[in-house]
């Protein structure tokens, strides 16, 4: 049986600049990104080691995480030790009741990642650690914008 351990959390929002400046204005760290990227994806919270967190676009969590269109809110992510545990817990999760959101893939992270969304509504991905030998380019702006 897959021990998955909480990893990281998206945080989805309509506006990833306001919500940037907004962290920054805090007194959070946000890391930069290319310009490009600036409106689809940030990563805050950097204190914490082993976990990472993310603010992204709808856009792009479409692209990632098959999030329904104008999607905003959170995915929960949780790591497993392998590929084939990802597999597992998401067929696990539909068995019950959980709506596929991600199909198990590879993505180009270099991890085995999938994406379902059960009652709450809550919205979880699997994923194994990731593997530099499998990591491949992220995708163009344009193959999300």
């Amino acid at each position: 049986m897959a021990n998955p351990r909480f990893c990281s959390v998206n945080v989805v929002v309509p506006d990833v600049v306001a919500a940037t400046e907004f962290l920054g204005a805090l007194g959070i760290e946000v890391i930069g990104s290319l310009p490009e990227w600036a409106p689809h994806h940030r990563t805050f919270g950097g204190d914490t080691p082993d976990v990472d967190a993310d603010l992204d676009s709808p856009a792009f969590a479409r692209w990632w995480g098959g999030t329904p269109e104008g999607f905003s809110g959170v995915v929960v992510n949780f790591r497993t030790d392998s590929a084939a545990e990802v597999d597992d817990l998401h067929a696990r999760a539909l068995e019950l009741g959980a709506t596929e959101l991600k199909a198990p893939w590879d993505a180009f992270w270099g991890s085995r990642y999938a994406v379902v969304l059960g009652p709450g509504p809550i919205a979880v991905g699997f994923m194994n650690e990731p593997d530099d030998g499998r990591r491949t380019m992220p995708p163009a702006i344009d193959d999300f914008a």
